[in-house]
Parts: structure tokens; sequence; C-alpha cells
């Protein structure tokens, strides 16, 4: 498979069952290796479609009164994140997470999903949004007790939900 720079595939060994993102280069499949679907939650496919800027690669089939478009499971996700907007990545295996802030390009790698965040809003909320979500992501690593750590969302929701009444 020749790929583009931006461009990728899933790789699984057979063997090991290890998966893995292969980026940017010419790669030929081993007898050793398949590639790998990587599936992802309906709201992702759904909010992928709506990009205009997901793989060009696509196969469109015609329904009805209207196009639908279905993602080749086995290239790499990307998504362009827009100016003014930001993307969580947590990558179940490492356990951890990174925020991306757009202009950017997210690849996402075999054990990776996206979390789309929205910074929309006045500057002082957007910082807010940002302070806070850091701070959540440090105190996740440092605090065990999980009810501190899910109250302390569950009050991020309730403040910009209320906030719309107030």
């Amino acid at each position: 498979t020749v790929l583009d720079e931006n461009e990728g595939i899933y790789v699984r060994d057979l063997k090991t069952g290890r998966v893995r993102a292969i980026v940017g280069n010419t790669y030929m499949l081993t007898q050793d290796e398949e590639l790998w679907e990587k599936e992802l939650p309906l709201s992702i496919e759904e909010f992928l479609q709506r990009d205009s800027l997901v793989d060009r690669r696509t196969k469109t089939t015609v329904t009805s009164s209207f196009q639908t478009t279905k993602r080749d499971k086995s290239r790499l996700v990307t998504y362009r994140v827009p100016q003014n907007q930001a993307v969580q990545v947590y990558d179940y295996k490492e356990k951890n997470s990174r925020i991306i802030f757009g202009p950017e390009l997210v690849m996402l790698g075999p054990d990776e999903h996206f979390t789309y965040i929205n910074l929309s809003g006045s500057v002082i909320a957007s910082l807010f949004l940002l302070v806070f979500l850091s701070l959540l992501f440090v105190l996740k690593r440092a605090i065990s007790n999980k009810i501190i750590f899910f109250s302390s969302i569950f009050a991020f929701v309730l403040y910009f939900g209320l906030r719309r009444f107030i």
C-alpha cells in the first residue's frame, strides 16, 4: 500500500495480536499480518462523516434521496482540528490523555479514541474551560478517590449548564 505522509493503515500481527499504525510510507503486509479494522462509537462516526476534510478515499453509495459515505475502517483515522476548537485523545492501553488544539491534524493510534471539545463562547469562558480540564487531568492522576473526581465533573457540567439561565 502506498501512503502519503498524512495517511496510514492499521496492521495486526497474527502471531502476537499486536496492532500498530503504519503512517506515511509504502508498506506491504507480511504473511503473518492482516489489515485491522478500527471500530469507533456511532457518534464519532457521524461526526467524522459531517467533516468535509475526512479521508477522501471513501466509498460513496446513493440511497433513496441522500448520499452516505462509508469509512474504510482499516485506514488511519485522521481529523483536522479547526481553529478555536480542541480534541481530547485518550489512549486506553497507556491510560493517558492529551488535548490537541486547532489548527492541527490528529491521527489516532489503534488504542486511541477522541472527544470533540468546542471552545466557542467568550474568551474568559474558554480559558476557564481549558484551565478546568487541565486541573481535572492532574487531579485524576493524583486522587484515587473516584467520587471526588466525578463530583467535580458534575459540578463543572452543572455550572456550564446553568450559566445560560443566570
